[in-house]
């Protein structure tokens, strides 16, 4: 043997078990840094792909700029590309009701912003154009992809081919302006340009956005500040830190637990050969060779476990993401394997066998030949005792040879209580990290136990609601459990006695000590909107009464109704938000309506005021993305109920109010819920069929749309 070292291998080859566990446990470590940095990493792209899609590809936006300034931008060595989009000023009538502005966009335009296709391709040339679906319904002449399209222009007639169909915009149907797109042609001096600017990538968005903020002469600069975020390049430093420290304490917590593995699996075999090293120093190695010795048998290991950790950790990941619903993460098709996440993943790896190597290696090279033949490396010598301390003489002789065992081999006993006390601490952050992400954009109502909402586009043209019959359609589908209406709700005030009212609301509602008088009693006036609930909804609010009941006939006979005082708001003394109750009502409390807002405008007691009856107290808003008031009250009623409040509502004050004319209480839409064994691809593929059939129907997927918040708020 020419090299102390060459006994690395010989070890290795003759402690083939003890050697392959010390590898696995390297290659759990390696794989677990892998895997948790392939996962961040593909949710953070995924991320970023979907805030592209309905954001658009770019940094930051000139909102008035001119030829000048596009073409500085264009030729500034840091920008990679520059996406032009002229807004048109002129609306161009279509079938006397509704009109189009027809935008132009340059090829970049086209690729970076969020022009959403439903199908076709983008334009080529200035005759080629792209409209909204809904609007091309509402024409007369009823065109189809490639077909020819007229408009008319400064008196002038312009033909355009249709080359793409967009996807309906909900500002658009609302305000009956529709939006389209072509290809600019050419950019005049006078021009006014939004110009949507992305860097080069390298290029330091953070470092270099004051300088192109200083290029803007219209004070019209803003960034894509969602992207930037994501991108971890936000100008706001207190979201980098935010980033970094959240990141920072997570890689911690897992190269800490990491190092503990590995230096628990190093430390018990240097003590398990303390007697083969001091036999070694007894022969003439030097303290430096006997560490030369472990720190080789740890970089062998190393070149053996960590790749195949690398691997490990990046099938592992897929394989449970393909077996896992992918609710709250993404899809095992979706994994980015990231050059970067290995080559550091290879280096914490190799970083963290090293320093658990570095100790255990010292502790060997520090021994005393002597010592360590005898096999005392580890040992601490203890004193004969004659008499037992009160806790030892209750211990039975097993628990008395462990607890002396533990005194005599302290070192053992504090690796080993280490590397447990880390592993419950990765655990419980990683659980309450999870838990918290779950939990972020729970309504903490009924709202998230719905499939589908089926909703009418309200427009200032036009105002199409539901009937019985869309209502037993959709209640036939085959799948469908149950459909809950939504009617016409009703915004209003309530007159609530002074005593009523709670001290917190007192106290932090703006509102809270402004009371006017009726026949010697104080009352304020609270903000309300009143909810009609069709008898099956009804049902479903028994789960969140506080006090009270629901019994659906004598709330119609009574004029009985079920409050919700539950309020969230932010105040600024506290600078937080606060829930509280804003009024404590009893069972059988009249509440006055102020259906025509006659209080708030005269700050006068009504004359003509709608009492209500409370029935019942409950603890949140069943039904709605909202589960609480603001700064006022909620109150449910039956349909039946509210069909009468609103027969009491001055039609001349509200449209005197409001601007237009109150027609009564209409079914607005549906929630859908599905039974658990439905086909939920076939009622899927039903329902949006009456979208087809109707571009004034609004589909919206409840559980897709949590599913996508769930993956949002664990990215973030």
């Amino acid at each position: 043997m020419k090299k102390y070292t060459q006994i690395t291998y010989k070890y290795l080859k003759s402690q083939k078990k003890r050697s392959i566990l010390t590898i696995i446990g390297i290659i759990l470590s390696v794989a677990l840094i892998s895997s948790i940095g392939t996962l961040l990493y593909s949710m953070r792209e995924s991320e970023i792909q979907k805030t592209i899609k309905t954001e658009g590809n770019y940094h930051f936006v000139y909102k008035k700029g001119d030829k000048k300034l596009y073409n500085e931008l264009k030729n500034n060595s840091k920008v990679e590309s520059v996406s032009i989009l002229t807004k048109s000023k002129e609306k161009i009538p279509i079938e006397k009701k509704y009109t189009i502005m027809i935008d132009k966009l340059n090829e970049t335009g086209f690729k970076n912003l969020p022009i959403n296709l439903k199908k076709g391709r983008v334009p080529k040339n200035e005759n080629e154009i792209l409209v909204e679906k809904w609007l091309l319904e509402k024409m007369d002449i009823k065109p189809k992809l490639n077909d020819k399209i007229k408009f008319n222009i400064k008196g002038k007639e312009k033909e355009f081919k249709l080359v793409g169909i967009l996807v309906n915009s909900y500002e658009s149907q609302y305000t009956g302006k529709s939006k389209s797109y072509t290809l600019i042609n050419s950019i005049s001096e006078s021009s006014e340009l939004n110009l949507f600017v992305k860097l080069k990538s390298g290029v330091s968005i953070k470092n270099n956005i004051s300088e192109f903020k200083n290029m803007d002469k219209n004070d019209a600069f803003s960034i894509n500040r969602h992207l930037l975020n994501l991108l971890g390049e936000s100008p706001d430093s207190n979201v980098n830190k935010t980033l970094i420290v959240v990141g920072g304490v997570l890689i911690l917590l897992v190269l800490i637990s990491t190092i503990a593995v590995i230096y628990n699996a190093f430390h018990i075999s240097v003590l398990e050969r303390i007697k083969q090293f001091g036999v070694l120093r007894s022969i003439g190695a030097a303290p430096k060779q006997i560490k030369t010795i472990v720190l080789k048998e740890a970089l062998i290991m190393s070149f053996i476990a960590i790749p195949l950790g690398l691997l490990s950790g990046i099938f592992a990941l897929k394989f449970v993401l393909t077996i896992v619903t992918s609710d709250m993460l993404i899809k095992a098709n979706e994994v980015v394997v990231s050059p970067m996440i290995i080559l550091v993943s290879s280096g914490v790896g190799l970083l963290a066998v090293l320093v658990s190597a570095m100790l255990p290696a010292r502790t060997a090279s520090k021994v005393s030949p002597l010592d360590a033949i005898q096999n005392r490396g580890s040992f601490k010598k203890e004193k004969i005792k004659r008499r037992r301390s009160l806790l030892e003489r209750f211990m039975k002789v097993e628990s008395l040879m462990a607890h002396k065992n533990i005194k005599r081999n302290r070192k053992r006993f504090r690796i080993t209580a280490f590397s447990i006390t880390i592993s419950v601490i990765l655990f419980i952050v990683f659980s309450n990290f999870a838990s918290m992400a779950l939990k972020v954009n729970e309504t903490g109502n009924e709202e998230e136990n719905l499939s589908y909402k089926i909703q009418k586009r309200v427009t200032e043209k036009e105002k199409p609601k539901f009937t019985i019959d869309d209502y037993n359609k959709v209640k036939n589908i085959a799948g469908v459990d149950t459909v809950f209406k939504n009617y016409t709700r009703i915004n209003t005030s309530t007159l609530i006695p002074k005593e009523k009212l709670t001290n917190k609301y007192k106290e932090y509602s703006p509102m809270g000590n402004k009371t006017i008088k009726n026949s010697g009693k104080e009352y304020s006036v609270l903000g309300t909107c009143i909810e009609g609930y069709d008898n099956e909804r009804l049902e479903e609010t028994k789960k969140y009464l506080k006090k009270g009941n629901v019994d659906i006939e004598n709330m119609n006979m009574e004029n009985g109704v079920l409050v919700v005082v539950t309020n969230r708001e932010f105040v600024k003394k506290q600078k937080k938000m606060v829930i509280y109750d804003s009024a404590d009502f009893k069972i059988g409390d009249e509440i006055p309506i102020d259906l025509n807002n006659y209080s708030i405008e005269n700050n006068k007691f009504p004359s003509n005021v709608f009492k209500v009856k409370v029935n019942g107290v409950l603890e949140k808003v069943p039904y709605g993305y909202d589960e609480y008031s603001y700064g006022g009250i909620r109150i449910i009623a039956s349909n039946k109920l509210l069909q009468k409040i609103a027969q009491s509502i001055d039609k001349k004050e509200y449209k005197k109010r409001f601007g237009e004319e109150f027609k009564g209480i209409n079914i607005k839409g549906f929630d859908v819920k599905l039974k658990k064994d439905a086909d939920r691809d076939s009622v899927s593929s039903k329902i949006k069929k009456l979208e087809e059939a109707d571009s004034t129907n609004i589909i919206t997927n409840v559980e897709e749309n949590l599913k996508e918040e769930k993956k949002s708020y664990i990215s973030i």
